[in-house]
Formats: structure tokens, sequence, C-alpha cells
């Protein structure tokens, strides 16, 4: 059985593969990570060196307001897929980061980050 969530992490799908039971992931699944809003491990992974660098590569005074939703994918380490809301100047905008994090390494990447929307 095939069960596949869509989410608004720019269309992926999240779910089982064809021959998982609810409730089972595999390697390379991704799959959501819940109340990511007040997770401490998800805002960590925007307000640290990821946001530095990405201040830094768009010149730009982006500030973190909050996260929308995330999801992961165990790749080597752990992929993040994060949509979130930020400030640049004084309007609000929706976008997505893709943070890889590879703790045998001690490294956080941010591999991703990209405008979706301004605010509703």
């Amino acid at each position: 059985m095939d069960v596949q969530v869509i989410t608004p992490i720019g269309g992926i799908k999240l779910g089982l593969g064809n021959n998982s039971q609810i409730g089972e992931t595999k390697p390379g699944d991704i799959i959501p990570i819940p109340d990511a809003a007040c997770n401490p491990k998800i805002i960590d992974l925007l307000t640290g060196p990821s946001m530095n660098t990405t201040r830094r590569m768009y010149k730009t005074s982006l500030k973190f307001k909050n996260v929308i939703c995330a999801a992961k994918q165990e790749v080597f380490g752990t992929m993040y897929y994060i949509t979130l809301e930020a400030v640049n100047g004084c309007l609000i905008g929706v976008y997505e980061a893709k943070v890889w994090v590879q703790p045998c390494l001690n490294s956080k990447k941010l591999v991703e980050f990209k405008h979706i929307r301004p605010c509703a």
C-alpha cells in the first residue's frame, strides 16, 4: 500500500514506500517533524550559522520569525526541509530552507534557501 502526504515544503511528497505499513519508515524516507514550530532543534538550525551564511550570501537583514512546518530525511546525516517565515526589513515572507546536518563530521550546511512568496 502506498500512502503519501503532500506538504507545503516545495511539493515534496512525504510518507511511506510501497512495501511499508502505516507507521513504518525506511532509510531515505522524508518524514514530517511534529510540532516543528516549537522544536528547539529546528529553531537552532535557523537561528545559528545557517542564517548568518544566508544573510551574507543574499546581503540582506533577513531575520527568522517562525517555523511553519518541517520534515527530515536520513541521508549520511540528516537533511532538514524547513518552511519558515522571516522578516526582511519591514516585509514578511515565506522561505524554504534545506539544512544538512552531519554529526559525524560536526557539520551543519545550508544546502538551499529560497523565497517562496510574501506573507499574506
